[in-house]
Formats: C-alpha cells, sequence, structure tokens
C-alpha cells in the first residue's frame, strides 16, 4: 500500500508499485513506471518516459525525464531509466534519450548530489558518486564506481573510467581513464585513485600492477607499443585488460600527464628508521640529478662521500624497485635497465606526491633514510638545492660491526604517520639547537 498526498498529482495512465511515498506538490506524468519501496518528496516531477525501479528516494525539485535539450529531438518514443537504491538530492535532472541511443539511463546505489544535470542519452553505472552542480553532457559515458566532485563539466560523448576521482571544478573534454585521478586546468592524469582502490579493497599488488601499466602507458613510446608491452610485462587481469580496452575503444583521446612546467621545485622530507627525533626537509629543482640529491643529503647529514651509496624508488609499502646508483657495480643482469645518480634527473622516476624512495648511506649495515616527495612547488626556480630545515642529529654513517643485530624496524603504517607528523614543522616544539634552515648553497 502506497502512501500519496492528496496534494499530488498523478495521471491515471501512469504506474505506481508497492510501499511508495509520494509528497505534496509531485507530478506524476503519463507514461511512466515506478517500481516498489520508493520515496518521493515534495515537488518532484515524473515526466512522460520515466522508468523508475525500487528502493529510491528523490528529494524535491527533482525532474525526470524531461524532453532533451537538443535541437535535433523530435518528440521520438524515448526513455529516462533509474535503477535501484539511488538517492536523487535536490533540483537534479535527468533528461530523457533521443533517437541516438533511446534512452537516458542512471544505474543503481548511485548518489546524485543537489543541481546535478544528466543529459539525454547519457548513461551512468553502479555505486558512483556525482557531486553538487556536475553537467553530464549528451551520451556521456561513467562506469562504475566513479566519484566525480563538484562542478565538474564533462563535454558530450566523453567517457569516464571506473573507480576514478574527478577533481572539484575540472573541465575535460576527453577520457578519463579508470583507476586514476583527474584534476587541473587544463585537465590532466594526477596519478592512481589510491585512497578510491583501497577503500574498494584492491590489494597492493594489484595497485602496483596497475601503477606499472601506467608508467608503460605514459612512458613516452608510441601508445600501441606500450600497450603490447602492458600485455607483456604486467600480469595478467580483469583491471589490466580494462584499461588496455578502455584505450583502445576511446574515440576522442584519453586525458594525459600534465606538461612539466618550466620551474618545478620537489619538496622532499626524510627521516630514519632507527632514530626517531631525527628529521630533513629538502628543496631541489626537479631537473637535478639524484647525484645533486645525495651530495644534498651527505652534507645536511655532516656525512662523508666515501660509501657507494644507493636510492631506491618504493612503492606504497616501502618495497624497494627501481635502483639509482652512485656507481655501476656491475651486478645488474643484462635485461635490467642501469640508472646512475650522475645520469639520472629526479623527474625521471619521481612524478607524483606522496612517492616513496629510499636512500641507503650504509651499504655494509644496509641501513637507509626513508624519504617522501612531499609536495611538488610550480614557480619560481630552485637554482640552488637546500636543506630547508633540520630536526635532531643524524645517526652515525657507519655501521659498528659489533651492533649489526638491531631492532626490528618500524612498518610501513609508523612510518607514513612519522612522515604526516614531519611534513610540516611546528618550530615550537623543536629544539632551536637542532633546527636550521640553511642558506646559499650546500657543496659551497
Amino acid at each position: 500500500m502506497s502512501k500519496i498526498s492528496p496534494l499530488a498529482f498523478i495521471d491515471p495512465e501512469a504506474k505506481i508499485g508497492d510501499n511508495c511515498e509520494i509528497g505534496p506538490f509531485c507530478f506524476i506524468d503519463k507514461n511512466v513506471e515506478i517500481g516498489d519501496n520508493n520515496v518521493l518528496m515534495n515537488n518532484v516531477t515524473m515526466l512522460y518516459g520515466a522508468r523508475i525501479g525500487n528502493g529510491n528516494i528523490f528529494f524535491p525539485g527533482a525532474v525526470i525525464s524531461a524532453i532533451p535539450q537538443d535541437l535535433k529531438f523530435k518528440g521520438e518514443e524515448t526513455t529516462a531509466i533509474v535503477g535501484d537504491n539511488n538517492k536523487i538530492r535536490e533540483n537534479v535532472t535527468i533528461n530523457r534519450g533521443t533517437a541516438a541511443k533511446g534512452k537516458t539511463a542512471v544505474g543503481s546505489n548511485n548518489l546524485l548530489m543537489e543541481c546535478v544535470h544528466v543529459a539525454h542519452d547519457a548513461c551512468v553505472g553502479n555505486g558512483c558518486i556525482i557531486g553538487n552542480g556536475t553537467k553530464l553532457a549528451g551520451e556521456i559515458i561513467v562506469d562504475d564506481f566513479a566519484t566525480i566532485s563538484a562542478n565538474v563539466l564533462m563535454h558530450q560523448f566523453c567517457r569516464v573510467g571506473g573507480y576514478t576521482m574527478v577533481g572539484g571544478g575540472t573541465r575535460f573534454s576527453q577520457d578519463v581513464l579508470p583507476y586514476t585521478m583527474c584534476a587541473r586546468e587544463p585537465a590532466a592524469y594526477c596519478g592512481l585513485n589510491l585512497v578510491g582502490l583501497r577503500r574498494r579493497g584492491f590489494s597492493n599488488e594489484l595497485i602496483e600492477n596497475i601503477h606499472n601499466a601506467y608508467r608503460i602507458i605514459f612512458g613516452g613510446m608510441a601508445l600501441n607499443e606500450a600497450l603490447q608491452k602492458v600485455r607483456e610485462e604486467v600480469p595478467p587481469s580483469k583491471e589490466i585488460d580494462y584499461i588496455i580496452d578502455f584505450i583502445e575503444k576511446s574515440k576522442r583521446g584519453f586525458v594525459h600527464k600534465p606538461q612539466k612546467p618550466k620551474a618545478m621545485t620537489y619538496r622532499f622530507v626524510l627521516i630514519s628508521n632507527e632514530v626517531e627525533d631525527f628529521a630533513r626537509e629538502y628543496k631541489i629543482d626537479a631537473g637535478a640529478t639524484f647525484y645533486d640529491f645525495h651530495r644534498l643529503i651527505l652534507s645536511s647529514c655532516g656525512y662523508a662521500d666515501d660509501q657507494p651509496t644507493s636510492f631506491f624508488i618504493c612503492n606504497d609499502e616501502w618495497e624497494e624497485e627501481q635502483e639509482v646508483m652512485l656507481e655501476d657495480m656491475g651486478a645488474s643482469r643484462a635485461d635490467e635497465d642501469v640508472y646512475l645518480m650522475k645520469d639520472t634527473k629526479l623527474e625521471d622516476l619521481v612524478e607524483e606526491e606522496k612517492q616513496h624512495l629510499a636512500y641507503m648511506f650504509d651499504p655494509i649495515g644496509n641501513r637507509m633514510f626513508l624519504i617522501e616527495l612531499a609536495e611538488i612547488i610550480f614557480g619560481a626556480p630552485q637554482t640552488q638545492p637546500v636543506c630547508s630545515r633540520k630536526h635532531g642529529k643524524a645517526p652515525e654513517q657507519a655501521t659498528n660491526l659489533e651492533d649489526l643485530e638491531k631492532d626490528t624496524p618500524r612498518n610501513a603504517d609508523e612510518l607514513n604517520d612519522e612522515f604526516r607528523e614531519n611534513d610540516e614543522f611546528d618550530n615550537e616544539e623543536l629544539d632551536p639547537e637542532g633546527f636550521e634552515i640553511s642558506e646559499g648553497n650546500p657543496y659551497a
């Protein structure tokens, strides 16, 4: 038994399911079908061609199945379909389709926030969140579990991949790749949607495989060659297949990495996994070499330059992946790329904020510093690399051979927590004798 306000208008030809609530001043046109357990708050409008599933909530002012805002529309029979268990907030408009596809479709378990517009023949998948004021133009496709922030403008015919995060105020006219973040002006690929993937239960191994696929795709080779390399080198999975299929079917092209600005500074934070009361912050040009960074670290810690040190590019769990060596020790396999500090720029291997690195300063003791790219700063060039902040005394550089058995290092979660603590130094909490701001050339 449905609860219907006497102040609502329902055309006799409309079909209303069981246990629905229809508030005052709602308008339900003919050729409308509404399933069970739906709630229509006051002033909801369901026009000709609306097809509503079960368990949805429509907030005041929502208008479903208005005729398309398309001059080619000639009154053909089309529909606007809304699936199950959606929340359609205030003043959302979902137009019905045109002859192009015949329907506009919103799947199930979605949240469409206030003033979202879904234009003719668009298709929104399942489990999506679309923020306030976002506009989906005609024939847009949004795949499952995409998150689109507020006031996003989406060009017609574009596709948004699944598990994607699109930043607020972004406007784009090309496809947004699955599992990624898209933001900035102009719109650009901003890395993986790590938070969203973890919340959806993606394993670290799968996330790393996805990341490796995109490293290859954006690595500079021809697209068809890159996709073939992904097939050959990345462990197969339905997620990798989805990425490849998405790109191969893209008709408008896809959002790429941002063009590198003329001036870009990296701000790194360095900590030790054996000394808690120690941190360093560095600012260095993205075009500087790993050797420049190596010299900067030694200088800031008071270390001698007499060890065969190495950098390691790490994944999110601090597992070592790519080594950047001070000198080629001849231990690499023939099929492995060899990166030397003097020949490799930071921007060649370090591209995203929160990227992890390790710096082995004591190879005998296998002792390392942990480094995180805290911020990418655009604008004025960093003409000289500097240690911008110091806290605490660095551990001894050389290993005491009688003390090789150390306590178990802290785990990845503890290290990530410490980076968050050290990312913004509090001057009042630091010992003045252990806190310095460097000036000029640290090598002088």
